[in-house]
């Protein structure tokens, strides 16, 4: 199965929160660009494939099976989509959009980011399930203040000492 993953992520301030532009890549190639200009609305799709035809099957907001004209990446990407798992809305499962799949894409980015620059100055950890930093000053010993954490906190998940493709879902999932 393919792997769709972000790149050239740009975040800007709109007029409905933070839009953002980005390249989207299907194994590592680029097949489109897109665009949320934070005015409300889907987000914009620039297929690169403009030029190569197909029928994109997918399914409308009440889940029911619908099909249209596009290109083939963008027939790809539908497709893909619809392979994911659903979600719980309104007491009913109901089927991902690609623009829903592009935000969860922004997001990690986003998490990774924030992820990544937190891991230079503090401490980690989630307990409970909710995320949580400890400052560690210049000079500290960062595993004396891990075991710090740790003694005060026994069940907590550090995160600065995992790869971050493992810290990375741990965090999301904590919302950090």
């Amino acid at each position: 199965m393919s792997q769709y993953t972000i790149s050239r992520l740009k975040t800007f301030d709109g007029m409905q929160g933070q839009g953002f532009s980005l390249t989207l890549l299907r194994d590592g190639k680029t097949v489109a660009e897109v665009i949320n200009n934070a005015r409300g609305g889907a987000f914009i799709f620039r297929w690169v494939d403009i030029g190569a035809r197909a029928i994109v099957k997918t399914v409308d907001f009440r889940d029911e099976p619908c099909e249209f004209g596009g290109t083939v990446e963008e027939a790809a990407f539908h497709a893909y989509v619809l392979t994911l798992p659903k979600y719980k809305q309104d007491e009913r499962l109901a089927c991902l959009t690609p623009d829903m799949v592009v935000d969860q894409l922004v997001n990690a980015v986003r998490c990774e980011r924030r992820l990544n620059r937190a891991f230079k100055t503090k401490i980690v950890f989630i307990e409970a399930g909710i995320p949580y930093t400890y400052p560690v000053r210049a000079g500290q010993n960062v595993e004396l203040v891990m075991g710090a954490v740790k003694k005060h906190y026994p069940n907590a998940v550090m995160l600065n000492p995992l790869p971050i493709e493992e810290a990375l879902p741990l965090a999301i999932r904590a919302g950090f």
